[in-house]
């Protein structure tokens, strides 16, 4: 599919036409765009819910911008058409992608200047809460103090049995995995009452100046 064609999809799936976004909003991804069913998105999903990433929004520089944190990156500062990219399919299908704002937002240029300050930072394959790695809502939770809280981790599925992506993992670690440890989720991050939805008009791809 071609950057045209994945813009003009992106913005039907995610229905931002009328307001525009701001820096501090955050961007989520939901399951459906998981780029490979077998995948860490597939494992969470099959954890904690539909909502698979999260990414926090910056507009700076004549462009939307995202800062998150992947295992393909650690934590990064990116166009918002590479969030696109990253979870596009492998047939082409865009990520349905979803914005949401803090009701309380006037702290979020403190909560921005964090989130810069972490660019670089390894992705935390651990999942644990007190080292210097992070994973994508647990980037959101450190950066945003006090708006999230900490919650019991659930890597099972409903069955109660372990996603075989997450028994791999911790045994490649060499570690239990960390069920019950406090830590955070995308899908707790989304439901969270502090948030509420915004409209965002996705920008066209490559139209962001170089980082």
């Amino acid at each position: 599919m071609g950057k045209h064609l994945l813009w003009i999809a992106a913005v039907i799936l995610t229905g931002c036409m009328n307001t525009g976004l701001r820096t501090g909003d955050l961007a989520f991804v939901r399951a459906g765009a998981a780029p490979d069913s077998v995948s860490m998105s597939k494992a969470i999903s099959s954890a904690t819910g539909e909502v698979i990433h999260v990414a926090i929004v910056e507009v700076a520089d004549g462009g939307v911008w995202v800062i998150d944190a992947t295992d393909q990156r650690g934590v990064d500062r990116h166009p918002l058409d590479t969030l696109i990219a990253d979870f596009t399919t492998r047939d082409g299908i865009p990520p349905s992608l979803e914005f949401k704002r803090l009701r309380n937002d006037w702290k979020v240029k403190a909560y921005i200047r964090k989130a810069k300050t972490l660019v670089g930072r390894p992705y935390d394959w651990y999942f644990s809460a007190d080292n210097d790695a992070y994973y994508c809502s647990e980037l959101v939770w450190s950066c945003y103090e006090g708006v999230f809280p900490l919650r019991p981790m659930n890597f099972a599925a409903d069955d109660g049995s372990y996603p075989v992506f997450w028994v791999e993992l911790f045994d490649r670690l060499g570690c239990p995995i960390p069920q019950g440890a406090p830590g955070t989720n995308p899908q707790d991050l989304y439901d969270n009452p502090a948030l509420v939805p915004v409209s965002g008009k996705i920008p066209k791809p490559g139209a962001h100046p170089a980082p």
